[in-house]
């Protein structure tokens, strides 16, 4: 499976803001682990992508790479002034839904 293009229709509806899509595209219990916390569960990561899609940002998706099951993702989150750079590790399932975003600050 080409999970690549999954990956991108991902970041589009994130970067969207479209939180239907995403819903979409998440498994029931996906699992989304940052430097702010841990969430799990469809709900409560929708929920946090709402909180944070009240800000204002771009992102810019510079690399993806596949093996296996899993994205590993270079991006650039950018909020005003600042920029964070972010490297996201997204495992999916057999149903090809994303079950588990792992987001490392760089």
């Amino acid at each position: 499976m080409n999970y690549e293009i999954k990956t991108k229709e991902y970041f589009e509806a994130f970067a969207l803001k479209d939180l239907n899509k995403l819903s979409e595209i998440y498994s029931d219990s996906i699992n989304l682990i940052d430097w702010n916390g841990s969430w799990t569960g469809k709900k409560d990561v929708l929920n946090i992508n709402k909180e944070l899609f009240q800000n204002e940002f771009e992102l810019k998706v510079l690399d993806t790479v596949q093996y296996k099951d899993r994205t590993f993702n270079t991006l650039l989150i950018e909020m005003g002034v600042n920029s964070l750079e972010v490297i996201d590790v997204i495992k999916f399932n057999k149903d090809f839904e994303i079950e588990y975003i792992r987001a490392y600050r760089g």
